[in-house]
């Protein structure tokens, strides 16, 4: 019987003895306290490991308490919103945050495992929430959170909150981190509801318990408790004891054997069940594998070359050496067995239910590329669930580190990355046997080797279509925000296509150039920072943009080349953008020849209470992702 299998058994055999009748006698009373379930609010049936805080039952870490008529955690001051005994389970809120998400004393950041017993489910994301930010912080943000928070000494008093990867912004005093439910971040981020909303919808939290200890407790006629070390205490009739309850005379032993019979008969019946579940699951991932072998097997010789996934571990030396982690998994560095080359390993991360579709993009990409511009597929391991991608090691890391970090390039380098990976986009679009849409360009999906070229990097979003189309079926939303074209939020602004990836390579340009931006004191509003309208303006009056580190007229005309070039390819309307064919053409003209584009505009993710026709925000001041900027490969 596989593991899966057992766990399977022993939830039934738990779920079993639960709802087995207990017998009222006189006896111990620990043994009576913890004979019934309880229940508080919404929650219904509660039972081991969870014990009401105020009965003498003992359960030491899931010891609750009912307050407002919902269950809160007495240990740890969480809200429990829901419970999940089988799956080991419960969606949890901070109580502090409950009632009002503003600190009155000042909160640290929580560590993302609050208790051994305790830790995040799968699939958690995390926000970052400012306090006391100044107007200026406030205006370099897409997304503003529309409230304001007293807090004692400190005179602005602006909330903002961004995803978990901007672990700091300067100019606010307090930040917190705050886990919350998938869907709740993404109906955050719709705006569909406010920032109070989505914290008080809670997280998943995974908890660790002997259940099959608790299973022979009951099944020797006892109730599972704990001591005050948290161990697992047998409650009997006759006294509490460490494992299971004593054997008594016959009569008991006659009634545990007739409930054990009708247990058993049950419990099989119930494994059945289980292990059916058990079979469609494993035979949903055997048709996945099925399906990506499908994929592969149809690219032939063209195909990368395949390495099982003991030589995945033999390559990067057991994972040591970890470049950083990525939204699709982690990134490791090693070395091709055959000539020592340095290499990059991305570990794909398998979710259930996941269709492997990044996997496939990225192989089916690679197999049709061969650019100097795009990063090289050297090899790919599909071995039963675990998935590997091999790439050509960047040594370099990502164009996102060089925008705001301390190491800084030079104008005409920023040029040349522009123009290389407008080449690489245009091979994408009009020179590979079948045309690819990126779907995710930004300065962190743009690497660079040892001479600072460019290579496009992550095809997990990319779409593989017939050129004949001019646009594309697409179902949901690809890209990241601040990125994505305005038609892939709405069909209402025009059709998908090729030019949705110009206008994420103008977001990427104008980037670079708004970077090197000097904090704008003339700004009479807060939408007259953003970069591009801030650009735009002084380039229709003909004036200088005032970038840093702009010593000569030449730096000046290749700033201002850039910067027109992003206005063109981030017109709202598709129709207006360049092809990436024309922007290469743009690139390498003079600038005598570029006219200024109409003025580009769209309304912000969740609107602005200045300026209904606002750009979308490029920051002003440094803001870093995770860990995964500096994965070089």
């Amino acid at each position: 019987m596989s593991s899966k299998l057992t766990f399977y058994f022993y939830v039934a055999l738990v779920l079993v003895f639960l709802t087995i009748p207990s017998c009222c006698c006189s006896g111990d009373a620990q043994f009576q306290n913890c004979s019934g379930f309880y229940s508080c609010g919404s929650l219904q049936n509660i039972g081991y490991p969870f014990c009401d805080g105020d009965e003498p039952c003992g359960c030491g870490t899931f010891s609750l308490f009912c307050e407002s008529n919902k269950y809160t955690l007495m240990e740890w001051g969480y809200r429990v919103l829901g419970i999940d005994v089988p799956l080991q389970k419960m969606t949890v809120v901070r109580n502090d945050l409950w009632e009002n998400i503003c600190p009155e004393k000042g909160y640290s950041p929580s560590n993302r495992t609050t208790n051994a017993q305790f830790t995040y489910a799968d699939r958690v994301r995390e926000l970052n929430i400012f306090y006391g930010c100044s107007s200026e912080v406030e205006s370099q943000v897409q997304v503003k959170s529309n409230l304001t928070c007293h807090i004692p000494g400190v005179n602005e008093s602006r909330v903002v909150f961004t995803d978990s990867f901007i672990q700091d912004l300067r100019g606010c005093k307090v930040s917190i981190r705050v886990p919350v439910l998938p869907r709740a971040y993404d109906d955050l981020w719709d705006g569909k509801i406010s920032l109070h909303e989505a914290v008080k919808q809670g997280f998943d939290a995974q908890f660790s318990s002997p259940m099959g200890a608790c299973t022979a407790c009951v099944n020797s006629g006892g109730r599972c408790g704990s001591d005050n070390e948290d161990k697992l205490t047998c409650h009997c009739r006759e006294g509490s004891y460490p494992a299971v309850c004593p054997t008594n005379n016959g009569k008991r032993h006659g009634m545990k054997l007739a409930l054990g019979i009708a247990a058993s008969a049950m419990a099989v019946f119930a494994t059945v069940i289980c292990y059916c579940v058990y079979r469609l699951r494993e035979n949903r991932k055997i048709k996945e594998y099925k399906k990506l072998e499908t994929h592969i097997r149809q690219y032939g010789s063209l195909a990368p070359k395949r390495y099982k996934f003991s030589e995945i571990k033999k390559m990067t030396q057991s994972f040591k050496d970890k470049l950083g982690q990525g939204g699709y998994g982690g990134v490791y560095k090693g070395k091709l067995p055959a000539n020592g080359r340095p290499i990059a390993v991305k570990i794909l991360n398998v979710y259930e239910g996941g269709d492997g579709e990044e996997f496939i993009n990225e192989v089916a990409s690679f197999s049709q590329t061969s650019h100097v511009n795009v990063v090289t597929l050297l090899g790919f391991c599909l071995d039963g669930n675990k998935r590997a991608l091999v790439y050509e090691l960047m040594t370099n890391g990502s164009l996102e580190k060089y925008i705001y970090g301390e190491s800084r390039l030079s104008w005409e380098q920023f040029y040349q990355i522009a123009l290389g990976t407008a080449r690489g986009l245009e091979y994408l679009h009009c020179r590979c046997n079948t045309q690819i849409l990126h779907f995710d360009i930004k300065p962190h999906n743009i690497l660079l080797d040892d001479n600072f070229n460019p290579k496009i990097s992550d095809f997990g979003l990319a779409k593989l279509c017939t050129k004949k189309r001019s646009n594309i079926s697409m179902a949901g939303t690809r890209g990241t925000i601040g990125y994505i074209a305005p038609e892939v939020f709405s069909r209402c602004f025009g059709g998908v296509s090729y030019k949705s990836d110009v206008y994420s390579y103008g977001m990427m340009v104008l980037e670079m150039v708004g970077g090197r931006k000097k904090p704008c004191g003339e700004a009479k509003n807060s939408s007259e920072v953003y970069f591009a309208r801030w650009a735009y303006q002084r380039l229709l009056l003909d004036e200088d943009l005032k970038l840093q580190e702009v010593t000569s007229e030449e730096e000046e005309e290749t700033a201002k080349k850039m910067t027109l070039i992003g206005l063109w390819c981030i017109q709202t309307d598709p129709s207006q953008r360049p092809s990436m064919s024309k922007v290469i053409e743009m690139l390498e003209g003079s600038l005598e020849d570029l006219e200024i584009p109409p003025k580009p505009f769209m309304c912000s993710p969740l609107g602005s209470r200045n300026d209904t026709e606002t750009l979308l925000a490029l920051p002003l001041s440094p803001v870093h992702e995770s860990s995964a900027s500096s994965s070089s490969f």
